[in-house]
C-alpha cells in the first residue's frame, strides 16, 4: 500500500579514523564503526533503526545491538568506541508493525515510533524491511537497496570478493563507474534512483525469493527503467513492482511486472486531524459525547476509485472508544476517562496495484493524551520527625536574637511531578519571622518579644510544577523569660525588602550606562544591611552581604527612618518615608528616599518573587508575565492612581519602523486616559539599555570617536517622544515605541522611564528587565 518504499531507504555514512581498502573485507579483524555518520537517503528517513546485524542474516534479532533512530535529517552518528560484530544494517518500522511492536517490548522508548520518508512527511512507511552494506570501507559508505545487492552477490557466490561483487552489480545495473554504487544517487543519477525504488518495493513483495534471485530482480529493474521516459523516472509515485510467480518454489525466477501508483496521505487532512486531536484536552475523570472528525480524502490512490479505511485502536482500559461512520472518525467515552500510556488510533488503507492486488498498507497514527489529575506533594513522616527533633533542641529566650534554619528539601515528595517552590508561613512566636526566600532552607530569625510555653508553631509550604500546594506545621520549644526587647517602632524593621534601582554597574563592573538592578535592604536594631551588587542582580535579588555599600545605621524619628550610608567623603544621609502599596504587591511599601541629591520614589517588595518578576521577563512570555500594576500620575495635579505598565519585545514587522527589532512600553489606566502628552509631562526620557546597544560617531575634524549608549524613544531630551495613541473601550493609552537593531539572543535589556527631577517625590521611574529569547510574544 504505502508505496513509500521503505526499502528505498539508503544510508550514507562518513567514516573517520578507520583505515582499509576493498581487500579489507578479507581481514579477520571486525571493522570499527567509530565516527560513522549515517544519513538515510532516497528522501531522508526519520526514525529508521540502525543496528549491528551480528549474525549477518538480514533480520533484526532481539539480541542485536541497536544504535538508535535516525533524526529528521535521516542522520545518526555511531559511538566512537563500538566494534562491529557483523554488518551495519537499517530496519524500517511501520505503525503497529511486527518489528515495531517487538522493539517497543524490548525498550519502551520505541513505543509509537515508526519510519517516515521525509519526501512524503505526511505518512509512515508501508513496509518493514532490512537493508545492509558490505564491510565498512575507508572514507565513505552507503547503505541502500544497491549496497544490499552487493551483500547478496557475495552471499550467493561465496567465491566472489567485494571488488568482484561490486563489478557484477555495476554491470547488471548498466553502470560504468563502481563509485556510483556507493554514492548518493538520488542527487546525481535519477535512473539509478528509480531502480533502487523498484528494488525496494520488489524486495518487500517477494520476501521468500528476493535474496536468492537478487541479480535477476536487479536485471529486470534495469530493463524497466530503460523503457521509461524522463517524466516516469522522476515521478516518485510511479513504482512498478516485480513479482516472482515462483515466489514459493525452491528455485526459478518467473518475473511479472505490475503497475503501482503510490497510495498517498493528504498532508492537509492529516495535519488537521493531528491538530484537532492535540486540542482535545482530555482529562482523567472527564466524560464527553461523540466527537466526529472528517477523514474524507485522507488517502488517495490512482489505482483505486475508492480507498477503504479501517481502524486499529489502542484504547485499552482508557474509557475511550472509536469507530468510523461515513467518512467520519467518531471518538467517545464509555464513562469516565482513565489516563493510560501510549493511547492512539491507527487509520489503515490498503495500497493496490492496477490489477487490484494488495501491495501493502499505509497507516496514519493519531496519538491521544489524557492528562492525569495532579497529586499534591506528600509529607515524608520520617523526615518530619527528624526535623522536629532538630527543632526541639533549639534554645529561645525573650529578648535574645535568634537565627536557625531547617532543610525541608526531603520533607515532601511528588510522585507525578516535581516540587518547584519552598517557603514559610506564619510563626506564632511574636518577634520571629521566616525569611521570604524561595528555598528549601527555611530560616527563622528575629528576637522573641515575650516568653511563651512550648507548643507555639510555624508552618512550611511547598508547591509542585502544576501549582498544587502542601504544608505542614512544626512545634516550637519554650521561649524562656528574659528581658523584653524594645517594641518595634517602624514597619520597615525586622523585614528584608527588595527594590529595583537604576544604576551604572557593580563594585567590580563599571558600566557607562544605566541598568536595572535588584537591591536588598534589611533594617534591624539600628543597623542597615544590604546586598553586594553583582551582574547576577540584573535578573535576581542578592543575599545580604557585609561588603554592601548599603550597610549603615539608622534612627527612628516618628514615622521616618533617618539612615546613614557609607563613610568619609562618601557618606550619605537619607530620610526614608513609607506608605502602604498592597495594590502593587502583597505587603509592599512605597518608599520616598530623600537626600541632598534630591527625592526619588521606590517600591519596596516584601516578597522577593514580586521584585524578580519585573526583571525576569522573557520576550516570549504571555501577557500575565508582561503586565504589572504601577502608580501613575493622573491629569489632576498631585493625584496619582493605580495604573498598569506592559512591555513587549519582538522582531519588527512594521515597514515604517527602522531597524530589525521593535519594543513597546504601554502606560494605561483602566478607567481614565493616560496620553502621550502625560508621558512627556512627567517623564524625562524613555530608553532601553543592554548588550550591543552602542553607537559610535567620529568627529571628522579631530578624528575622535564618541560613543552613545542605549536606544531612546525619540531622543534623550524627551522632545520628540515616539509615542502612539491607543484607544480601547474609549480609554486612551500611551504606547511608547522603540526601534532597535538586531539584539543578542539571551541578552538582558533594561527598559527605563526616567522621571523629571521635579517629579521624583511623586512618581517612580519605570524599571524593568527583559531577556530576548529569539522570539517575541506573538512569534
Amino acid at each position: 500500500m504505502n508505496k513509500i518504499s521503505l526499502l528505498a531507504l539508503s544510508v550514507a555514512m562518513a567514516l573517520t579514523g578507520c583505515g582499509g581498502s576493498d581487500s579489507s573485507d578479507n581481514t579477520n579483524q571486525p571493522p570499527s564503526a567509530a565516527g560513522v555518520l549515517i544519513t538515510a537517503l532516497d528522501g531522508h528517513f526519520y526514525q529508521a533503526v540502525i543496528f549491528d546485524d551480528a549474525d549477518k542474516n538480514g533480520k533484526f534479532d532481539d539480541n542485536e545491538y541497536v544504535f538508535g533512530l535516525t533524526n529528521q535529517s535521516g542522520q545518526l552518528e555511531l559511538p566512537a568506541d563500538y566494534q562491529l560484530k557483523g554488518q551495519l544494517a537499517v530496519q524500517t518500522l511501520t505503525p503497529g508493525g511486527a518489528v515495531q511492536r517487538r522493539l517497543a517490548n524490548l525498550n519502551a522508548a520505541y513505543a509509537g515510533k515508526y519510519t517516515i520518508d521525509m519526501d512524503h512527511p505526511a505518512q509512515a512507511m508501508a513496509h518493514e524491511v532490512v537493508l545492509r552494506a558490505p564491510t565498512l570501507e575507508a572514507q565513505q559508505q552507503v547503505i541502500s537497496p544497491i549496497t544490499d545487492l552487493i551483500v547478496l552477490a557475495m552471499k550467493n557466490d561465496p567465491t566472489s570478493d567485494l571488488t568482484q561483487a561490486k563489478q557484477t552489480v555495476a554491470n547488471t545495473l548498466g553502470l560504468d563507474n563502481q563509485a556510483e554504487l556507493l554514492s548518493d544517487f538520488t542527487k546525481t543519477n535519477p535512473k539509478l534512483h528509480k531502480k533502487a525504488q523498484i528494488l525496494t518495493d520488489s524486495k518487500a513483495a517477494n520476501p521468500a525469493s528476493y535474496e536468492k534471485n537478487a541479480a535477476q530482480f536487479a536485471e529486470k529493474s534495469a530493463q524497466l527503467v530503460g523503457n521509461m521516459d524522463d517524466t516516469e523516472i522522476k515521478d516518485v509515485n510511479q513504482r512498478p513492482v516485480i513479482i516472482n510467480d515462483n515466489e514459493n518454489a525452491e528455485s526459478g525466477f518467473a518475473p511479472k511486472v505490475v503497475t503501482n501508483h503510490k497510495l498517498q496521505v493528504s498532508e492537509k487532512v492529516k495535519g488537521k486531524l493531528e491538530a484537532d486531536f492535540a486540542n482535545l484536552n482530555l482529562k482523567q475523570g472527564d466524560t464527553f459525547a461523540d466527537q466526529a472528525f472528517s477523514i474524507a480524502n485522507l488517502f488517495s490512490d490512482k489505482d483505486q476509485t475508492t480507498v477503504e479505511v479501517e481502524l486499529e485502536p489502542n484504547l485499552v482500559a482508557s474509557g475511550l472508544s472509536a469507530k468510523i461512520i461515513n467518512q467520519q472518525l467518531v471518538l467517545s467515552s464509555n464513562g469516565e476517562i482513565k489516563a493510560q500510556d501510549n493511547l492512539y488510533l491507527i487509520l489503515v488503507a490498503t495500497d493496490k496495484d492496477d490489477q487490484e492486488a494488495e501491495r501493502g498498507q499505509v497507516r496514519v497514527q493519531l496519538n491521544l493524551k489524557v492528562t492525569t489529575l495532579n497529586q499534591a506533594p506528600v509529607i515524608n513522616p520520617t523526615e518530619k520527625e527528624t526535623l522536629q527533633q532538630q527543632i526541639d533542641a533549639w534554645y529561645l529566650q525573650q529578648g535574645e536574637a535568634f537565627d536557625q534554619s531547617i532543610d525541608i528539601s526531603a520533607l515532601f515528595s511528588d510522585t507525578d511531578g516535581q516540587i518547584v517552590s519552598y517557603w514559610g508561613g506564619d510563626v506564632q512566636v511574636a518577634g520571629l519571622t521566616i525569611a521570604d526566600v524561595d528555598s528549601p532552607m527555611i530560616t527563622l530569625r528575629g528576637t522573641p518579644s515575650q516568653a511563651s510555653p512550648a507548643g507555639q508553631t510555624f508552618t512550611v509550604k511547598v508547591k509542585d510544577d502544576q501549582g498544587a500546594e502542601s504544608s505542614t506545621t512544626f512545634i516550637l520549644p519554650e521561649v524562656k523569660e528574659g528581658i523584653a526587647p524594645p517594641s518595634l517602632k517602624h514597619p520597615l524593621e525586622a523585614t528584608t525588602w527588595y527594590r529595583l534601582e537604576h544604576g551604572g554597574g557593580t563594585a567590580t563592573t563599571k558600566l557607562p550606562y544605566e541598568r536595572i538592578w535588584c537591591d536588598t535592604l534589611h533594617f534591624e536594631n539600628g543597623k542597615i544591611s544590604g546586598n553586594y551588587r553583582t551582574m547576577d542582580n540584573l535578573t535576581q535579588c542578592g543575599a545580604l552581604d557585609n561588603r554592601s555599600w548599603y550597610n549603615g545605621t539608622y534612627q527612628v524619628q516618628g514615622e521616618q527612618l533617618i539612615a546613614t550610608f557609607g563613610s568619609g567623603d562618601h557618606k550619605e544621609k537619607v530620610t526614608l518615608t513609607i506608605t502602604d502599596a498592597d495594590d502593587i504587591a502583597p505587603g509592599a511599601k512605597t518608599l520616598t528616599w530623600s537626600s541632598d541629591e534630591g527625592t526619588e520614589r521606590y517600591t519596596l517588595f516584601r516578597r522577593q518573587s514580586d521584585a524578580e518578576a519585573r526583571i525576569q521577563i522573557k520576550s516570549n512570555d504571555g501577557p500575565e508575565k508582561r503586565f504589572f500594576p504601577m502608580m501613575l500620575p493622573t491629569q489632576q495635579e498631585g493625584v496619582e492612581a493605580l495604573g498598569r505598565v506592559s512591555l513587549s519585545l519582538r522582531k519588527n514587522t512594521n515597514p515604517d519602523d527602522q531597524n530589525a527589532m521593535d519594543a513597546n512600553l504601554i502606560l494605561e489606566f483602566p478607567d481614565q486616559d493616560f496620553t502621550c502628552q502625560d508621558a512627556e509631562e512627567f517623564y524625562k526620557y524613555f530608553i532601553i539599555h543592554g548588550p550591543q546597544l552602542v553607537t559610535e560617531t567620529t568627529d571628522y575634524n579631530t578624528g575622535e570617536i564618541y560613543k552613545s549608549y542605549g536606544v531612546y524613544s525619540g531622543n534623550e531630551w524627551g522632545t520628540s517622544l515616539e509615542c502612539y495613541r491607543k484607544t480601547e473601550n474609549h480609554i486612551v493609552h500611551a504606547a511608547i515605541d522603540f526601534d532597535l537593531p538586531e539584539l543578542s539572543k539571551g541578552g538582558v535589556y533594561s527598559f527605563i522611564g526616567k522621571v523629571k527631577a521635579n517629579q521624583g517625590e511623586y512618581i517612580e521611574a519605570i524599571k524593568f528587565n527583559m531577556t530576548w529569547t529569539g522570539k517575541g510574544n506573538h512569534e
